[in-house]
């Protein structure tokens, strides 16, 4: 998490303004708890999440949170929220189960939601559920079963109010127009306007000028990731770069391979480069160990470890683009994709690897083909027409 965000998001509801009612809701949900889920709705970054914690803190509950947009299987659903749904919590706390963004379940797997409804029926602890969105159509079982409160957003002028706190405390300058501006172009989403707010300080050191900033489409924008790593002087501020975006490490590298020699040089951009590429050795140990307590370094270095790899910061303002490599993958897999299909026939056939099929197999058959033995061949391992035209090119 970026640093004003860790500093400045509410730790009791007291500081939460203009959300008395569906906080008091939200009181009285865990308090009374008897059965059922509360499903709590409203904006991105309106803070549903920290309200959840900021409650579970004042009466010293523990909240053991999965977010289903990460949730890849049922299995792990049930693994991770299943049993300590009927289990005491720890030192005899009581205990908060979110499943944070249940709108975002993945449609992959389409029993997640009566997984969930499953352990709503039996939990013995309250069950509570957040959405951006509660309109979409895979969560409306879970809507039958749940308590609706929705958490209102911020106007921007509690945004601004926020904003200007920061600023006073954190003896930034600011323009106070240009404030209003940056809370306007939050669309009500407090963690995207303080982050927003970081940025421009990193940037200048004084909030008079929202230029380099693009709109923000009330989302986190991997661009801004990359400009807190990129320009930042203070390693603290950007290990929480990447905490609130909705990209894997795989994507993540790539956007950072693609700009690093945008920003940087020489040195600097050798450094970096080492950084990244501990950060893919830390990935692959995750992934065939599945040792996820790597999951801390790899993100260090991806972040704090590319930040401090410069020598001096870049004052130019660099427009950060996307990686093209994953298109260039999909027109090679594209023009690969008949070569691979008769790699699977032959392979099948003659009892031999794809690997050797692929390589040794058919340039074989490429040149009997040539030589007209394509119709037989075409019968033997039931090639269509397209990839018998194929062998004969």
């Amino acid at each position: 998490m970026h640093r004003m965000i860790a500093k400045y998001t509410p730790k009791k509801l007291s500081e939460f303004e203009g959300r008395e009612v569906a906080l008091l809701q939200l009181k009285e949900f865990v308090n009374k708890y008897r059965k059922g889920s509360l499903l709590f709705y409203g904006a991105p970054g309106s803070g549903k999440t920290v309200a959840v914690y900021a409650l579970a803190k004042e009466m010293n509950y523990e909240v053991l949170e999965l977010s289903a947009s990460d949730t890849r299987n049922k299995e792990k659903l049930l693994e991770t929220i299943g049993n300590a749904s009927q289990q005491m919590s720890l030192f005899n706390k009581g205990k908060i189960i979110l499943v944070d963004d249940v709108d975002n379940l993945s449609s992959k797997d389409r029993g997640a939601a009566k997984i969930i409804l499953d352990i709503i029926k039996d939990s013995k602890w309250p069950v509570i559920l957040t959405a951006n969105d509660p309109e979409k159509e895979k969560i409306k079982d879970l809507k039958k079963k749940s308590t609706m409160i929705e958490f209102p957003s911020l106007t921007y002028l509690e945004i601004f109010k926020v904003l200007k706190n920061i600023c006073d405390n954190e003896k930034i300058e600011y323009d106070e127009n240009t404030l209003k501006s940056l809370a306007r172009q939050s669309g009500g989403d407090m963690r995207a306007a303080m982050t927003d707010l970081q940025v421009l300080y990193i940037l200048s050191d004084k909030i008079d000028n929202l230029d380099v900033l693009t709109s923000r489409n009330q989302k986190e924008e991997i661009e801004n990731a990359l400009l807190l790593i990129f320009k930042s002087k203070k390693p603290e501020n950007v290990l929480g770069a990447f905490d609130n975006i909705d990209v894997d490490f795989d994507a993540r590298k790539l956007w950072l391979d693609h700009n690093l020699p945008k920003e940087y040089s020489g040195q600097s951009l050798l450094k970096a480069y080492d950084y990244l590429s501990k950060a893919d050795v830390f990935n692959g140990r995750i992934r065939r160990q599945q040792h996820w307590r790597f999951l801390v370094h790899m993100n260090s270095l991806m972040t704090a470890g590319i930040s401090v790899a410069k020598q001096d910061k870049n004052p130019a303002i660099i427009e950060y683009k996307r990686s093209s490599r994953p298109l260039k993958y999909w027109f090679a897999n594209m023009r690969n994709a008949k070569r691979k299909a008769i790699s699977d026939k032959i392979s099948l056939k003659l009892h031999v690897s794809k690997r050797n099929a692929f390589k040794q197999f058919i340039p074989l058959f490429s040149t009997l083909s040539k030589n007209g033995y394509d119709n037989s061949i075409a019968a033997e391992f039931d090639l269509l027409e397209e990839e018998v035209a194929y062998l004969r090119k």
